[in-house]
């Protein structure tokens, strides 16, 4: 079973406990995990020094200042400077996953080099599973060109002519009930705070009703922030598939 090394890009002024949690969980599946602070304009809090005191399991970095798009500088500078396992999972702090399933067909699945979620005709970098020395062939070049492409767009344009891919659905494992990508999660936050329309807000409600409940150090304001969301817009869909995401640990409490 390989064991890759983990690269997330994390926005300063976002906190993600499920996120935490699950890497907790799933620890022994990966080798290093990687997460790039970035988005230095957003407004505070931030959650920096919060999250490197209480998260050991993550080893946070802050890229130097370069110019050039935001996630293309982050990822890069991990794959340079930190990255050295044979492959690498991209992640994404909205990409939920049930149990350890996941990781046991993904890692065992030796038919494909390359395993990646699809979102319509994209390719999302939310989720994919890529072999270093693939990644070393490619421009490595992550950012976004609209409206040709977004993040992500032309690395995987030239994964797919390396490397032998396959979409995760085509090896057992099915949206709602093994992973689900919670499309605008973190967008959410930000209208909260601007008194803008919810994106899908069933789901997001529930997600943000049992997130305060997981068994991680809560950052107190951004614990606060749940507890008004719930207050003011309710707590969503709580029987439906978000539950499914949250272990038995978190729905009992």
């Amino acid at each position: 079973m390989i064991k890759p090394d983990v690269i997330v890009s994390w926005p300063h002024h976002m906190d993600y406990p499920l996120f935490r949690y699950n890497m907790q969980r799933f620890k022994k599946y990966f080798g290093n995990i990687y997460v790039t602070f970035t988005q230095n304009t957003m407004p505070d809090p931030h959650y920096n020094r919060f999250l490197i005191k209480n998260v050991p399991e993550i080893q946070f970095i802050t890229p130097l200042d370069a110019p050039g798009d935001w996630r293309d500088v982050s990822v890069n500078f991990i794959l340079k400077n930190y990255s050295k396992a044979s492959h690498v999972l991209f992640l994404e702090q909205d990409f939920l996953i049930r149990d350890r399933r996941f990781f046991e067909v993904v890692f065992t699945e030796f038919q494909y080099n390359f395993m990646y979620y699809q979102e319509g005709e994209r390719i999302h970098p939310a989720f994919a599973l890529v072999p270093r020395e693939v990644i070393d062939k490619t421009s490595k070049d992550f950012s976004a060109r609209p409206p040709l492409y977004d993040h992500f767009g032309l690395f995987f344009r030239e994964v797919g002519e390396l490397a032998n891919g396959v979409n995760i659905e085509n090896i057992g494992l099915h949206d709602f009930e093994d992973y689900h990508h919670m499309a605008g999660f973190t967008q959410n936050y930000n209208c909260i705070k601007e008194g803008q329309p919810l994106y899908r807000p069933e789901e997001f409600l529930a997600y943000n009703h049992y997130v305060q409940k997981v068994p991680v150090v809560q950052d107190p304001s951004f614990l606060e922030l749940c507890q008004y969301i719930e207050k003011e817009y309710g707590s969503g869909d709580t029987k439906g598939y978000i539950k499914n995401f949250f272990s038995e640990e978190v729905i009992k409490l």
